[in-house]
């Protein structure tokens, strides 16, 4: 997973309430620039699938949010496993994002979310960061 130029580190918050249409368990809403705000979660399909559901509201730039999976390991780190891919550019406002399901064959997850835009005054880039809570398959 790699990161252009603009792109910042946040601190994950606690869990809370499932925004509307995301499923999964959710992390506090983060703000970016843009006045883009993201509610990360995910979840486990049931059979193995883990899937990646994304609250977003931006209300300034029009936003292209984008996932991955990465494998939370025994020590703590993490190890990228899939990339979803990006889930295309929206109108501003709030919308749900979720992919299609990816099978890792077990272990604990989390789903990093970001997002692409330009910013007022900024440059177009890859911006967010944050983190699901953790989700075992």
């Amino acid at each position: 997973m790699a990161c252009a130029a603009g792109s910042i580190a946040i601190a994950t918050g606690s869990a809370h309430a499932n925004p509307p249409g995301t499923r999964g368990n959710c992390r506090a809403d983060w703000a970016g620039p843009g006045q883009v705000a993201l509610s990360a979660c995910g979840y486990d399909n049931g059979d193995g699938g883990l899937v990646p559901s994304l609250g977003v509201y931006d209300g300034q730039i029009g936003t292209d949010a984008c996932a991955q999976l990465l494998r939370v390991n025994n020590d703590g780190s993490t190890t990228p496993v899939h990339d979803y891919g990006c889930h295309g550019r929206e109108p501003l406002g709030y919308y749900a994002a979720s992919w299609s399901a990816y099978y890792p064959g077990g272990g604990t997850h989390v789903f990093p979310y970001g997002y692409w835009g330009t910013p007022p005054g900024g440059s177009y880039g890859y911006y967010g960061g944050v983190q699901s809570p953790r989700v075992a398959a």
